[in-house]
């Protein structure tokens, strides 16, 4: 069992029919790198309201500017466990996914994300289950500790130029200047006109043979021959992959820590390719990848390093395949 420091939530199993209330939490944040860039940030994500059709089994979420017709990612949970399944509704207001199995009643964050931007993500509180009373306020808690200094910020991006400054005054006469260098020497005169014509000389004697003169233009294309008899058949080529399949292992990479993870093909496939896949966009910026291999004919191999204080959820994928 796990408990959401954000919404106070243990998750737990719960029978098939399920009552459903949603509160909006919207972020509303827009970022300071498109206002430095002079462009308008992207729409904000907002979800309007969430309900589970009778039978307990679809979760509908509406709201605007979800990113239609492209499909965004639904994630549930503190842990952002993706939710599979999902598809757009027909009013084209929204996105429906199945409901999990296995998730129990209680209070839950849902996300609805179309990409990386403040504005590209909105967040619910979940309550599944029937609602109790409301319970009495508790006594205040004891002031926390001081939180660790935060990492330093970034740059800010370069500010526009500033504006062409007016014309200044025209500056008084200055004093007449000394006598210049004596000049360079001058260009060369013209040529004079052409001499009359002299007598006519005696006749020279014969030339050399001229040279070879340039080859005539091609002729014209001659007819095509005819067809060549058809050549054997070759031999029968070797039978390519089969059983082709795509095999994921999830880990959670430790906070601030180097990690070296592996996935294995199953029933003696052999492994193609593979990568690493993070869980939630978010955490993009807290994991850097530094080799991604084949370590084995069977496994696939990623090491790295991970930021940010936080455990990452993350996925090893890897193609596997029968060889011949």
């Amino acid at each position: 069992m796990t408990k959401d420091s954000r919404t106070g939530c243990s998750n737990c199993f719960f029978p098939k029919q399920v009552f459903l209330t949603a509160f909006v939490l919207v972020v509303l944040s827009i970022t300071s790198h498109a206002f430095a860039e002079g462009k308008n940030p992207p729409l904000q994500l907002v979800i309007t309201s969430a309900d589970v059709t009778t039978d307990g089994r679809i979760l509908q979420i509406r709201g605007v500017n979800f990113g239609l017709p492209n499909l965004p990612g639904v994630l549930l949970g503190g842990d952002f466990r993706p939710m599979n399944g999902v598809v757009a509704l027909s009013t084209r207001d929204g996105v429906s996914v199945p409901v999990p199995s296995n998730l129990g009643p209680g209070t839950y964050l849902l996300t609805v994300s179309r990409g990386p931007s403040n504005t590209d993500y909105g967040t619910f509180d979940l309550t599944i289950g029937a609602v109790g009373p409301k319970g009495e306020k508790g006594t205040k808690g004891d002031t926390g500790a001081k939180g660790d200094k935060g990492d330093k910020g970034e740059k800010g991006a370069t500010g526009a130029t500033g504006a062409k400054g007016d014309k200044g005054d025209t500056g008084a006469i200055g004093a007449t200047g000394a006598t210049g260098a004596t000049g360079a020497k001058g260009d060369k005169g013209d040529t004079g006109a052409t001499g009359a014509t002299g007598a006519t000389g005696a006749q020279g004697d014969k030339g050399d043979t001229g040279a070879t003169g340039v080859a005539g233009v091609q002729g014209d294309k001659g007819d095509k021959g005819d067809t060549g008899a058809t050549g054997a058949t070759g031999s029968k080529g070797d039978t390519g992959l089969t059983a082709h399949a795509v095999e994921p292992n999830a880990y959670t990479l430790g906070k601030n820590s180097t990690f070296s993870i592996s996935s294995a093909c199953t029933g003696g496939k052999k492994v193609l390719s593979g990568g690493l896949a993070l869980a939630s966009a978010t955490n993009r910026n807290f994991v850097q990848v530094i080799e991604s291999y084949p370590s084995g004919p069977e496994t696939w191999t990623v090491t790295g390093f991970t930021q940010g204080g936080i455990e990452i959820p993350v996925l090893v994928r890897i193609v596997c395949a029968f060889t011949n």
